[in-house]
């Protein structure tokens, strides 16, 4: 996996310098990339100078003059997600079923980390995974927040009610948000920005929530509808 630009790398090194395979650089030396250099000597990091063409060839997107291969992403278990919340009668999962859109994804786990969400839960299949561009679209953040995949997105549902965990999905004819009462566990679930939560996985939410909008105005995309509901959930959990 390849991440670039300064912002993103500089984040992983700050976060996780051991996920770190090698950077690759045209520019270094260059006053932007002072801190990388700073962070990337003290974690005993290795460094691959490389001409500007060849960076360019590599990764295909402003890359600031720096990138970095990483080792694959570890994702964390369900039971591991299930085990840190057990004890937190506010606790707060996001499901996102079948979320395609690399750039949303991105998106919602930059808002997951900064409203200090306790885990993204993703099905493995039909759905957006953690790679390079995910990465640099949470602005580094993906790797601050737990993202566990899951076979089943149905099964993984009554995992966590069995588990203390109210479920809720974002429908257009839900109640509004502000309207239910989110002081409890709950497993917000957002759908994918075709189709919606599948009727399988919709049998399985205990409430309905929505975002009220003006009449006439189009709906909004998952990224930022699922930012505006996990900032009400914890708005109210405070």
């Amino acid at each position: 996996m390849i991440i670039y630009g300064t912002h993103p790398v500089e984040e992983v090194l700050e976060l996780v310098p051991d996920r770190i395979h090698r950077l690759i650089s045209s520019r270094w030396g260059a006053k932007e990339l002072a801190r990388i250099a700073e962070l990337s000597k003290a974690n005993g990091v290795k460094v691959d100078h490389v001409p500007g063409p060849s960076l360019d060839e590599l990764v295909d997107g402003n890359h600031q003059g720096i990138a970095a291969e990483l080792h694959p992403f570890n994702y964390a278990p369900l039971e591991r997600v299930i085990e840190r919340t057990a004890e937190n009668p506010h606790a707060c999962v996001l499901v996102l079923d079948q979320v395609q859109d690399p750039q949303n994804f991105g998106s919602i786990l930059r808002s997951a980390a900064g409203l200090g969400i306790d885990a993204v839960i993703v099905p493995k299949d039909r759905a957006a995974s953690v790679t390079g561009v995910v990465v640099r679209a949470s602005a580094g953040l993906a790797f601050r927040v737990p993202v566990a995949q899951v076979t089943n997105v149905a099964r993984c549902l009554d995992e966590l009610k069995e588990h203390g965990f109210w479920t809720v999905g974002a429908f257009m004819d839900g109640t509004p948000a502000w309207d239910l009462d989110f002081r409890m566990k709950t497993a917000l679930v957002m759908g994918s920005e075709q189709k919606g939560i599948r009727p399988l996985v919709e049998k399985k939410c205990d409430f309905r929530t929505s975002i009220p909008m003006k009449l006439g105005t189009e709906s909004l995309n998952v990224g930022v509808a699922s930012a505006i509901l996990l900032y009400e959930i914890k708005r109210q959990c405070k």
